[in-house]
């Protein structure tokens, strides 16, 4: 953690920082997630001194709440993503959105595999994006359907791992006013997408003009990274 609490670098490459205010997820035992080795899940096992509680007891860190206050230059945040902390941490919605909406300099990204309480956290505040995780071409589509319709300025798709073929149509990617597109493997145990399958997804993001970003774990395919940023996000943020 850095001298700001609970407030770290993050690993993930399209993230700044990790605001770690929640940790927890329930999704493995209710059949929304079909990972059972999840990535966050390890993390708060192997590091249990940093948190309280185990993994599948969904925990906020109330003195977390003014960190991303006492961090001036402008980043992108992700919002408690040890854990599914739009599935799970609604109770604390309105603490949340206080210091992100007086951190105007700051993008704030949530991302959740609970589609059916998204609604709970709308609107979402003006820097601030969201987005759904998926791992199936029908929860692809599904997930195309409800961006289309809540309320937040920067709404994304991220499919990792793909556990089918998930060629989504640049006319669906198109018409559910999504402004970005993540797509990564899985690294433990490893399982990534087919060469042809980002070589698609490429184009069809392409067609759709959506940019892409493909995550470091795609670099044995031997394809070029593409690393686009949405737009409005550049220009909030200020990122090269």
């Amino acid at each position: 953690m850095t001298n700001t609490p609970r407030l770290s670098k993050s690993g993930i490459e399209y993230l700044d920082l990790a605001w770690g205010i929640f940790h927890g997820c329930q999704n493995h035992l209710r059949g929304i997630c079909p990972i059972p080795n999840c990535w966050a899940k390890g993390i708060v096992t192997h590091y249990s001194k940093n948190y309280r509680g185990n993994f599948e007891e969904p925990t906020f860190y109330p003195e977390a709440c003014r960190s991303p206050s006492g961090v001036s230059r402008p980043s992108i945040i992700g919002v408690g993503w040890m854990g599914d902390i739009i599935g799970y941490g609604k109770k604390w919605k309105n603490q949340i959105y206080n210091e992100i909406e007086n951190c105007p300099q700051h993008l704030f990204l949530f991302l959740t595999k609970n589609l059916e309480e998204i609604k709970y956290w709308e609107p979402f505040p003006e820097n601030c994006g969201v987005g759904i995780t998926t791992c199936f071409y029908s929860d692809v589509l599904k997930a195309c359907r409800l961006l289309a319709s809540i309320e937040a300025r920067l709404k994304f798709l991220s499919i990792e791992p793909m556990l089918d073929d998930c060629r989504v149509l640049p006319s669906t990617l198109s018409t559910s006013n999504i402004g970005w597109v993540v797509i990564g493997g899985q690294t433990r145990p490893k399982l990534l997408p087919t060469k042809e399958y980002i070589e698609y997804m490429t184009w069809a993001c392409a067609q759709a003009k959506i940019p892409i970003f493909l995550k470091d774990n795609l670099q044995e395919l031997g394809l070029p990274l593409e690393r686009q940023k949405p737009v409005w996000e550049r220009k909030l943020v200020s990122i090269p």
